[in-house]
């Protein structure tokens, strides 16, 4: 059952920070993904609603698997503490092929934990300069179905800030804060977050000159494969970071 949990490497990760509860934000992921063709494949893990966690392995020991979870909006809105918190569910990905894991990633306290949608990346797994026909055709349809999704949780979840990328390492506000992190190559930010922090869509625009910048329905949605853009938006990311903990303070 955990090979349920599992998409086939490498990853593609469409996580959003929530704006809200994490197990709202967790909840509407999953009604997001099955309104856009996922189904339920019977597979979930949960922990203790109460246990604290950096990692979800971090509760390996107290862990456990229900299967036929009911993954609406609501019954995952409605769980009580008894029973207990769904860290991870897995879907069937009819449009894609293969699984699709709605989870938590990492979080240090205070931060609240991202949540995520993660898919086999498939032709993503290969050096563009390596891609046949039948690569680029996979490729355009998968980042076509991810970009939807992550639209759609934007527009739903209205979080202040979401990312998406191969493997993707979600900093949380307070390491972006502090430096330690980085921003992700395909970045969306809040108009809230862009408009309390004036000099951060100036960043956020040099950062990603030469790539796409877009205005979605509550936010800005940025998109670059510069190789330079890592090294380029180092200021933009602490500049996000401090922005999105003074809106939470």
């Amino acid at each position: 059952m955990t090979d349920d949990l599992y998409p086939e490497p490498p990853h593609l990760v469409i996580a959003l920070y929530p704006g809200t509860a994490e197990h709202l934000a967790f909840a509407e992921l999953c009604d997001i993904a099955q309104s856009m063709g996922c189904v339920p494949n019977g597979a979930a893990e949960v922990a203790p609603w109460d246990a604290e966690f950096e990692l979800r392995s971090d509760l390996a020991d107290i862990a456990w698997l229900e299967t036929r979870a009911d993954l609406s909006r609501a019954a995952l809105a409605a769980r009580r503490p008894r029973d207990g918190r769904i860290l991870q569910a897995g879907f069937r990905a009819k449009k894609m092929g293969g699984i699709a894991v709605a989870q938590y990633l990492l979080a240090r306290p205070p931060d609240r934990h991202p949540v995520a949608i993660a898919i086999a990346g498939q032709a993503f797994g290969l050096p563009e300069e390596l891609w046949k026909k039948g690569d680029r055709s996979n490729a355009a349809k998968v980042a076509e179905w991810s970009t939807s999704l992550l639209a759609e949780a934007c527009r739903r979840c209205d979080p202040p800030y979401a990312q998406m990328g191969v493997e993707l390492m979600f900093d949380t506000p307070s390491a972006l804060a502090a430096g330690s992190g980085k921003i992700s190559t395909e970045l969306y930010v809040s108009d809230r977050v862009l408009q309390a922090a004036k000099p951060l869509r100036g960043l956020l625009a040099e950062s990603f000159d030469g790539g796409a910048i877009l205005q979605w329905e509550r936010g800005v949605f940025h998109s670059g494969r510069s190789p330079q853009l890592h090294e380029r938006v180092r200021e933009a990311s602490k500049a996000l970071g401090t922005a999105v903990l003074r809106l939470d303070g």
